[in-house]
């Protein structure tokens, strides 16, 4: 799933912008990308996440909190 955000949104550079806040098996985290010469637009977001057994993310649920409006 990273690795096709990363295609799309070739140039962006993704930046956690919160504390991870954490119970039991779930994470909420949020995050901003752009706003730089390479990637002008400003996109910012809430994940929401599940964790494996072994630490790694089980499911993501994202939310786009903030993205450039439409022309």
């Amino acid at each position: 799933m990273i690795a096709s955000v990363q295609q799309v949104f070739a140039g962006y550079r993704f930046r956690l912008c919160s504390k991870i806040e954490a119970h039991h098996d779930s994470v909420r985290f949020s995050w901003q990308a752009g706003g730089a010469d390479g990637a002008p637009l400003f996109f910012a977001g809430t994940d929401f996440a599940t964790l494996a057994p072994d630490g790694r993310f089980r499911t993501v649920t994202g939310f786009v909190d903030a993205m450039p409006a439409a022309a």
